[in-house]
């Protein structure tokens, strides 16, 4: 949610910004991973190779967090209430969100919460995904996209795509 005062052109100018501002580059390789209870694909470089990700992740953060709205305090006890290092709660707090700077970790979700599905159906769909992702082609990192979530729930919407570099 944007902070009060924050229009969509405001918000769109300082993505622009941004991506403008970072230059195109190419994804390490992918591997699939469980991450707590879903699979993502993850790089599967050094921290030093994934230097341009977390770059361009942080410049969206600090950037872009002057603009949003305080998290309601209901929403930020709830955050707080799943188990946070001292330092993920105060990301949280200054932030918005406890995974962000040193504690992000780049990942494209695949699944949904695996623990609702039997361990057998949990172990096809990871042999499944392994497979169709084994040859997936070098990926080009090369526009920030701007998404809404019309209402709280709602599938968000892509509003634009700013191409970095431009």
């Amino acid at each position: 949610m944007l902070a009060p005062g924050v229009d969509w052109a405001t918000l769109h100018q300082a993505v622009q910004a941004i991506a403008s501002g970072l230059q195109p580059f190419t994804l390490p390789p992918m591997q699939v991973e469980r991450l707590d209870d879903f699979l993502a694909l993850v790089p599967m470089a050094s921290a030093a190779a994934q230097a341009p990700i977390h770059q361009a992740a942080a410049a969206c953060v600090t950037q872009l967090q002057p603009l949003a709205a305080a998290l309601p305090p209901a929403e930020l006890a709830r955050r707080r209430a799943g188990g946070l290092t001292p330092r993920q709660d105060e990301l949280l707090q200054r932030w918005g969100y406890p995974f962000v700077l040193e504690e992000f970790r780049f990942h494209m979700s695949l699944t949904g919460p695996l623990s609702l599905v039997h361990a057998d159906a949990q172990a096809l769909v990871h042999d499944a995904a392994e497979q169709f992702f084994a040859d997936l082609p070098p990926l080009k990192f090369n526009s920030l996209a701007l998404f809404a979530e019309p209402t709280p729930g709602a599938d968000f919407v892509l509003l634009d795509h700013l191409e970095m570099g431009a």
